[in-house]
């Protein structure tokens, strides 16, 4: 048992101050500890452990008794150092204890004494119970900081955890790089050994017989060349020789009068009608020698306000038979196909015809056999052009073939 300097007044004798005494001297563990220990039933919030316990003090010598002992021995220390002062320098001794943090001892110390003046303990018991007040003052205040900080290390903790992932996604492609650059040096490693490897054979094949071999064929080869070029020079000179041929040909051909028309003068005929070197001109004696020779000239597309003049170029100027179907084919392909059946030329401007419709014509004059003519512009100058080309090749090639019959 502890044996201390002082008389020690009993618990029983301080009930005003076990208020006090509970609250400052005893944590919330030791309250739920004693409750324990005294089979405490009720609610354990510490409001209604600390009101039990008192209320229990009051009643239970014993609970007194065993309260007084556990704290003479909890605060032995302090109690035996203020047992050393008296009067003014025991208040001293308590302000002293307070600036160390020993409230609840020195508190406890001094209000069991019996020697001490009623002034002194009054000072003291107003001290801690200023204490009381300040503290939960600075606890609320301490609760808001406390909110905010709490919410400020939440946010804290989320950036961190956002940090920590995106550490790890490095830390992986980090990874996979390494791995993907070890892969490339294991391939580097295996390349350069090929390399060594293809050098050496190379250095050896060029020392052995092969490049004697090598040299043979290049010298046949350059022989072989030698001979293409000469026979290309002769291949070239017949060339010339058969256009010059051909020229005069041509030349003769156009200068000879349409049987058709019986014109005698050289170039005064209109148009020089290739049916009738072949004898099967479909015009009747003295009628004007038209190019097309009423061929029948399909156009898909164009524009629908250059209608009559399309049909006067193709009619009028150059004696054909004008078709034109607009490009739509909302009601199918049927249409087309049998107007481009009838036709013996079909002609389709690109620019006022759709992809679709192009695509289409070009199938079946494909299909059909047809010659098809594509124009870059459905203007009249264009189609004026692309008629007098055509004619001129037809032209040209019934006037070879009129001069083979002949001969």
């Amino acid at each position: 048992m502890t044996v201390f300097k002082r008389i020690r007044r009993p618990l029983a004798a301080m009930e005003d101050f076990l208020c006090p005494i509970i609250g400052t001297c005893l944590t919330l563990k030791e309250l739920h500890k004693i409750g324990r220990r005294f089979k405490y039933d009720g609610e354990s919030t510490p409001y209604q452990l600390h009101t039990w316990l008192i209320r229990t003090c009051k009643n239970s010598p014993a609970v007194g008794k065993y309260l007084q002992k556990y704290l003479c021995e909890k605060y032995r220390s302090v109690m035996q150092r203020l047992d050393e002062f008296e009067g003014e320098a025991l208040l001293s001794a308590w302000i002293a204890a307070v600036q160390e943090g020993q409230v609840a001892g020195a508190f406890w110390a001094i209000l069991t004494r019996l020697d001490v003046p009623d002034a002194i303990i009054e000072e003291v018991f107003g001290e801690v119970h200023m204490m009381s007040h300040l503290q939960a003052a600075e606890v609320r205040t301490e609760l808001k900081a406390f909110d905010s900080l709490r919410r400020e290390n939440n946010q804290i903790i989320q950036k961190l955890q956002k940090t920590r992932s995106m550490l790890e996604r490095q830390r992986a492609e980090k990874e996979e790089l390494r791995r993907h650059l070890s892969q490339k040096e294991i391939e580097l490693r295996q390349f350069r050994r090929q390399s060594a490897q293809m050098t050496k054979a190379l250095q050896s094949y060029e020392n052995t017989e092969a490049l004697s071999v090598l040299k043979k064929e290049n010298s046949m080869l350059q022989k072989e060349n030698k001979t293409l070029r000469t026979q290309l020079t002769q291949e070239q000179a017949l060339r010339n020789r058969a256009e010059r041929r051909l020229e005069n040909l041509r030349e003769k051909i156009q200068n000879r009068p349409c049987r058709r028309c019986q014109i005698s003068e050289p170039g005064s005929c209109p148009a020089k009608c290739p049916a009738a070197l072949a004898d099967d001109c479909p015009l009747g004696q003295g009628e004007n020698c038209p190019r097309l020779c009423k061929k029948n000239i399909l156009l898909v597309g164009g524009l629908e306000k250059l209608t009559p003049y399309y049909r006067g170029i193709i009619e009028g100027d150059f004696g054909g038979v004008f078709y034109r179907h607009d490009g739509d084919f909302r009601q199918g392909h049927s249409c087309l196909m049998s107007m481009v059946k009838k036709a013996h030329v079909v002609i389709c401007p690109v620019g006022m015809s759709s992809h679709n419709a192009c695509l289409c014509v070009k199938k079946l004059c494909k299909r059909l056999n047809k010659p098809c003519v594509m124009l870059a512009k459905p203007g009249l100058g264009a189609l004026k052009q692309a008629l007098t080309n055509m004619v001129e090749q037809e032209m040209f090639q019934s006037e070879v073939q009129g001069e083979i019959l002949l001969q």
